[in-house]
């Protein structure tokens, strides 16, 4: 199998892009309905400028970086897998979860476990997003 096909599998886009509230929100509906441990670490990138009449405006509302694992102990077959977020073009906003691949390696050579972890997020995502 391509590498094309495998990075197909393992990215989930969403039908609209989201800000960092709304993607907090879809991880918390994850952890909830895999049911997993969701463990992330957002940043987002503001500039306040206090000089002008205002107090202060925000001049650059910039990058959201979301990236974690999740842990799902379904059955006693625990899994885990790391994640990130990946951005809209010319945008703050996030368009898809990426699930961090090994290079070198086949769909084969992934942990079943993980493979349906990437199938069952993605079905919730869309669930999320009706």
């Amino acid at each position: 199998m391509s590498i094309e096909k495998i990075r197909e599998l393992s990215i989930i886009k969403f039908p609209k892009s989201v800000d960092l509230r709304e993607a907090e929100g879809l991880l918390i509906y994850l952890a909830e309905n895999l049911p997993a441990t969701i463990n992330y670490r957002a940043s987002h990138f503001m500039s306040l400028n206090g000089w002008g009449e205002k107090k202060y405006t925000l001049d650059y509302d910039g990058t959201t970086d979301i990236r974690g694992t999740i842990f799902a102990p379904k059955g006693g077959n625990a899994t885990m897998d790391s994640f990130s977020f990946e951005h809209s073009t010319g945008t703050s906003k996030l368009k898809s979860i990426m699930f961090n691949l090994t290079p070198g390696l086949e769909l084969p050579d992934y942990d079943i476990g993980a493979r349906r972890m990437w199938d069952n997020t993605r079905n919730l995502v869309k669930q999320y997003f009706k």
